[in-house]
């Protein structure tokens, strides 16, 4: 691999000022080539594939100065496939993966953005097109409306079968530095209850610490569909501690997880067949448990170097057969040990370079990577981002693939 994803460069900037108000356009452009070489087997050919390039614009208009001050974005993504489907390569893909236009009173109160966005507090799963709105009716104090249809890929356009709407309310500093939210989510697909949610958000943070934890559960499943943990601990010889702990549903506990290996698509199409009762044991039996711990720590080593070093283990659980669809077993313990070392100005005043070991090990497999990812300034508004990954997984079966 030859590339990665990184967030996009601003490379122009104008203003325009009339009468008090001006308007402000920021264009980012970033083209990275990548290639993927895999063997699959030791006995097998080394296969390309994946060799593309991958171009991405982002656009952003701010308006200031007026009654109102407006922000509109859109960023598209086009990955120009090299290998051709005809060679059995995954052809052109066009991406709209942000397009929406947010409003503020001009020193006011309330908030407003609407169109392809992308939210992961106060229930909302993530990428959506739709609505939200915040209104600040007291100091600290905020109420949030939202309402869309969730985005499955970013290569679609709008798509009406699920819609959800939901209410959030934060209270920041509600005792000390501590702030809390709560919400509340109803989604439907095809006009039935897809998901219910009701749950809390707290937030702690001062010099040194932070603590988030969110909980998410499901009224009509009666199921917690996530729960969260997630602390900092910075001390005073610039060491930093940090902890997760995520317990959630995969995928996310809904109604539509009762399509899962049917061969109908639609909840109506399953209602000829089943009850409501069977679709709601069929949508819970297509829901596996999943849980995550990461134990990490980082350090900066005199003023250009990093060493970040973390331990993660995973689990995806089992799912029964039921109604026609095989079970599928669950992963067992995975676990993972990665360790990176991040400098800058090694070859100039500005590049910045990582190097990444990982080693994974569960009882079906172990694995091994090293990453070297740069970044390198060239003028004032070029930059160049090379990667390579070299990785090896072998299977207790006595498979092995490199990539």
């Amino acid at each position: 691999v030859f590339a990665s994803e990184t967030p996009r460069e601003q490379l122009r900037k104008t203003a325009v000022s009339a009468e008090g108000a001006s308007w402000d356009v920021s264009t980012g452009l970033s083209q990275y080539y990548r290639r993927y070489l895999d063997q699959f087997d030791t006995n097998q050919p080394q296969l390309t594939t994946l060799e593309a390039l991958f171009t991405d614009l982002d656009i952003s208009v701010r308006h200031t100065g007026g009654a109102l001050d407006l922000i509109g974005r859109i960023s598209v993504d086009n990955m120009y496939d090299l290998i051709g489907e005809e060679n059995n390569g995954p052809g052109n893909i066009n991406r709209v993966t942000y397009a929406y236009v947010d409003m503020n009173k001009n020193g006011g109160d309330w908030t407003l953005r609407f169109g392809r966005q992308t939210l992961h507090n106060w229930g909302v799963l993530g990428r959506f097109d739709g609505l939200h709105f915040a209104y600040e009716w007291a100091p600290n104090r905020r109420v949030h409306f939202t309402s869309g249809y969730p985005v499955d890929s970013t290569r679609y356009g709008v798509e009406t079968d699920r819609l959800f709407y939901g209410v959030a309310v934060d209270f920041d500093h509600l005792v000390g530095s501590w702030d809390f939210s709560t919400f509340i989510n109803s989604q439907t697909i095809d006009g039935y209850t897809d998901r219910q949610a009701a749950g809390f958000e707290v937030h702690y943070l001062d010099d040194k610490r932070s603590l988030t934890t969110m909980v998410d559960y499901d009224t009509s499943f009666s199921e917690i569909n996530t729960a969260l943990l997630l602390a900092t601990w910075r001390f005073d010889n610039r060491l930093t501690l940090t902890a997760l702990v995520d317990s959630q549903k995969g995928p996310v506990l809904s109604t539509r997880n009762a399509l899962i290996g049917q061969t109908v698509t639609t909840i109506d199409d399953l209602l000829l067949t089943l009850t409501e009762d069977q679709i709601h044991q069929l949508a819970l039996d297509r829901t596996a448990d999943t849980s995550t711990v990461t134990l990490g720590l980082s350090k900066p080593i005199f003023q250009r170097f990093q060493i970040n070093a973390d331990v993660t283990m995973t689990e995806i659980g089992e799912t029964p057969a039921s109604f026609g669809v095989p079970a599928i077993p669950g992963t067992g313990q995975q676990l993972y040990y990665s360790m990176s070392f991040v400098g800058s100005g090694l070859f100039g005043s500005s590049d910045v370079h990582i190097f990444n070991v990982r080693h994974g090990e569960s009882d079906q497999f172990t694995t091994d990577q090293v990453t070297w990812d740069a970044r390198f300034r060239l003028g004032s508004r070029l930059r160049v981002n090379p990667r390579l990954t070299l990785a090896v997984w072998d299977s207790t079966a006595g498979l092995r693939r490199e990539t």
